[in-house]
């Protein structure tokens, strides 16, 4: 392969810089960034429009986006300052996100939500960790339940319901996000 692509471009490339060279490549590839501008676009909308500007917002606004950038959306929002109550419930609503069966986009709204304190969400994410065996999914899904007052006694509820029908490492890893001691 290397001679192959050494013949066909030949001379145009300094071989010594990228193969033995230090530090950055010597030539910076340019990348499409078209995606996550839409997706940073549409944060920072949210991020700064009030509780009475949220009506601008429409579902078209996501209707291009594939999933990888809708998990984006949800991850980067999570990062920031927590969304106000009517901002979350009008999100979930312009956006159709208590609905939606990609389980990675449904799992990080559920973590936005929690995050943002919007108590709504509460009973669609104790579903979602007594349904969902993946510990990917619901050890950080119970932490969060357990970090909120509001939803700690819940989580540990529906933890002592399910964990029989859980695999073994992940009532460990779950015990542990609950600080629960192993039995």
């Amino acid at each position: 392969m290397l001679v192959y692509v050494c013949v066909i471009v030949g001379d145009q490339v300094d071989w010594d810089a990228w193969l033995y060279g230090l530090g950055m490549p010597p030539v910076k590839p340019h990348y499409d960034q078209s995606l996550g501008e839409d997706v940073d676009h549409l944060i920072k909308r949210w991020l700064e429009c009030t509780n009475d500007e949220v009506d601008s917002f429409y579902t078209v606004d996501i209707v291009d986006f594939v999933p990888v950038q809708m998990m984006h959306f949800l991850d980067e929002l999570r990062k920031k300052e927590r969304l106000s109550q009517v901002k979350v419930q009008k999100m979930g609503e312009v956006y159709l996100l208590n609905s939606v069966k990609n389980f990675e986009v449904r799992w990080r709204w559920i973590r936005l939500a929690i995050y943002c304190q919007y108590k709504e969400i509460v009973e669609m994410a104790l579903e979602f960790v007594a349904k969902i065996g993946r510990l990917h999914f619901i050890a950080p899904l119970y932490k969060d339940l357990y970090n909120w007052e509001f939803s700690r006694d819940r989580a540990l509820k529906t933890f002592q319901e399910t964990r029989d029908n859980m695999h073994y490492i992940s009532v460990l890893s779950v015990e542990r996000e609950l600080e629960l001691d192993s039995k």
